[in-house]
């Protein structure tokens, strides 16, 4: 969407470990620009029109989809949550 030329690895995603805390935080400020750049430039039209991949099987609008990430997010953020609560519980 943002003409980033991501392309996602999902097994390295999964497999990868001892990221350092600096490599984490500087991905998560790059993405964090990405978004802001990106999303507010998104023409209406677009955000109406099938996103270009399939979610889950289905199409749907790419207005649609971003909710749905939007929430995906979300529910990781509450993972990343409770795993805090827990590792540095008092």
């Amino acid at each position: 969407m943002g003409d980033t030329n991501y392309v996602r690895e999902r097994n390295k995603e999964f497999s990868e470990k001892n990221i350092p805390r600096t490599r984490i935080v500087e991905e998560l400020q790059n993405i964090i620009s990405i978004i802001k750049n990106t999303l507010p430039n998104i023409p209406e039209d677009t955000l109406k029109k099938d996103f270009p991949i399939p979610l889950n099987g289905s199409g749907l609008s790419t207005e649609d989809v971003l909710i749905y990430l939007l929430a995906h997010l979300n529910y990781h953020l509450g993972q990343v949550n409770y795993l805090r609560r827990f590792i540095y519980k008092k």
